[in-house]
């Protein structure tokens, strides 16, 4: 298998050897082995990230991690054809939502499992846990209140 090893001022370090490209790293041990950090740039549409794929069919790719388009304007993770998670550029996250109508906008169920009381939240804030048996609500001055004995 050919070999490159860059010696020139824009690429020093950089390996090409038995199949795999090292950027930055003199023994890549993957097929991409980057040191430091990657710039995935945007196709016209803006739009650039990491596609997965089950096959060596790369127009049978089913998961996308990275930057939606100009006109959506979210990074996100893309599976089976809908947004899963988007985290839009108004700093707006939505998990089951492309489109999140607050700061988290959750679209179906959210499990709350701990069963492990929280410490104090920080000031102004509210801790939702689980503690075995009821919901429970947590406030930085240490009070707590059962969610449940409100739902009748």
């Amino acid at each position: 298998m050919a070999s490159f090893l860059g010696t020139g001022a824009s690429n020093p370090g950089d390996v090409y050897t038995n199949g795999k490209l090292g950027v930055g790293v003199s023994s890549p041990s993957n097929p991409i082995d980057v040191s430091g950090r990657c710039l995935i740039r945007g196709l016209s549409n803006g739009g650039g990230g990491f596609w997965s794929s089950d096959s060596d069919d790369p127009t049978n790719a089913v998961s996308f991690i990275g930057r939606g388009n100009d006109t959506e304007n979210q990074v996100g993770i893309f599976s089976n054809s809908a947004w899963r998670m988007v985290i839009k550029d108004s700093g707006r996250v939505g998990v089951g939502t492309a489109s999140p109508g607050d700061l988290l906008d959750v679209g179906g169920k959210v499990l709350i499992s701990d069963s492990t009381a929280p410490g104090a939240p920080v000031p102004g804030a509210v801790v939702i846990y689980f503690d075995g048996t009821n919901l429970k609500a947590k406030r930085n001055d240490g009070k707590v209140s059962t969610l449940s004995d409100t739902w009748g």
